[in-house]
């Protein structure tokens, strides 16, 4: 592009082009103003090009955050059947790892591929423990699988905990599985004991029912056995409370035979045998002509 030189500056001159611009160049110091140069051309954007590079800039960005969001570790679920397993879940709700726990659990991942939100995979999973035995159909009010959700930031999980409730009655599974969230303190008390965090949740209800056993005897027993031993205690604290008004409400006049026992002393006009025992005696002695 030609230009014509309007000034000499240190370094280098400033020049007009044809379109009227001023542009500072270097060199040209020795030449005469108003001699006419030829001077690289400016590069010029149009809109669509610009919007192109902008439209790039954003997806670099939004790539960029994607990313940090799917590889962020937010929150993790824990399930417990008889099998133990650890998901951890990204910002996204995605999956990002599951590990096993004990034997059972590396049994049951073993040929099973997760993926998607916590309220799926915790469905799948489900399903593949009945398909292979670990868990059967719901016994006397207690379910078989315990979920159980923790956040390090302290993020709130009520949404996680309603979608998965939500995901299970529409499966028909919610007498199957008891979801809840715990704290922090509480997955480092069941690290320290060695457990996932859901089996010693089923440990101190277990211990709450019957103290007889420490909750470091009760975590070495199995989540099955666990769970049968909370059914037989808990059905027999219920069967006790039932049977608990048997022999009650002694003074209670209407009752039945060995009640009112504080009250012998005093007759009871209820009673047919001793009611009119002088009337008897006043009739015996009419019949007489």
């Amino acid at each position: 592009m030609k230009a014509i030189i309007m000034s000499h500056e240190k370094g280098g001159s400033y020049v007009m082009d044809r379109e009227g611009d001023f542009r500072f160049v270097k060199g040209y110091s020795t030449l005469p103003i108003g001699t006419e140069i030829v001077i690289q051309s400016r590069p010029r954007f149009s809109y669509p090009m610009v919007a192109a590079v902008a439209a790039c800039l954003a997806l670099v960005i939004f790539l960029g955050t994607f990313g940090i969001l799917s590889t962020t570790e937010n929150y993790s679920a824990y399930v417990d059947i008889n099998p133990s397993i650890e998901l951890v879940f990204n910002s996204l709700n995605n999956l990002k790892a599951a590990k096993p726990l004990n034997e059972e659990g590396a049994t049951l991942l073993k040929d099973l591929k997760l993926k998607g939100s916590v309220e799926d995979v915790v469905v799948s999973l489900v399903l593949e423990a009945q398909r292979m035995g670990y868990l059967t159909e719901k016994q006397d009010g207690v379910p078989g699988v315990s979920v159980t959700l923790t956040a390090k930031s302290g993020k709130a999980l009520d949404s996680y905990v309603t979608a998965i409730n939500a995901t299970l009655e529409k499966n028909e599974m919610q007498d199957l599985v008891s979801v809840e969230t715990i704290d922090t303190d509480f997955c480092q008390k069941a690290e320290e004991l060695g457990v996932s965090p859901g089996k010693l949740k089923l440990a101190e209800r277990l211990f709450e029912s019957d103290q007889i056993v420490s909750i470091e005897e009760i975590v070495l027993m199995s989540v099955k056995d666990i769970m049968e031993t909370i059914r037989e205690v808990e059905n027999k604290g219920n069967s006790s409370e039932k049977n608990s008004g048997i022999g009650e409400n002694n003074n209670n006049p209407n009752a039945g035979p060995g009640n009112n026992s504080g009250n012998s002393d005093e007759p009871n006009p209820n009673i047919g045998p001793r009611k009119n025992s002088g009337n008897a005696k006043q009739n015996k002695g009419r019949e007489k002509p």
